[in-house]
């Protein structure tokens, strides 16, 4: 979980806007992202940057009782 969450945030921080993840890949090469994610104290560093606001829009539904 911790590797999604660095990846998530290095995905944020360096893809151009509305840059999908395979264009992001391509453009700056999976050595790349390998090389900022290849120990855990480069993951811990990225996923801790990863905003705790971010919105779980599966946690913000309306959660009716159907009678």
């Amino acid at each position: 979980m911790e590797y999604l969450k660095a990846f998530v945030q290095l995905y944020r921080v360096e893809a151009n806007y509305l840059e999908r993840v395979m264009h992001f890949e391509e453009r700056v090469g999976l050595d790349y992202i390998q090389s900022q994610l290849d120990t855990p104290k480069k993951i811990k560093h990225w996923a801790d940057k990863l905003p705790k606001t971010i919105k779980n829009p599966w946690m913000t539904t309306n959660h009716r009782k159907i009678a």
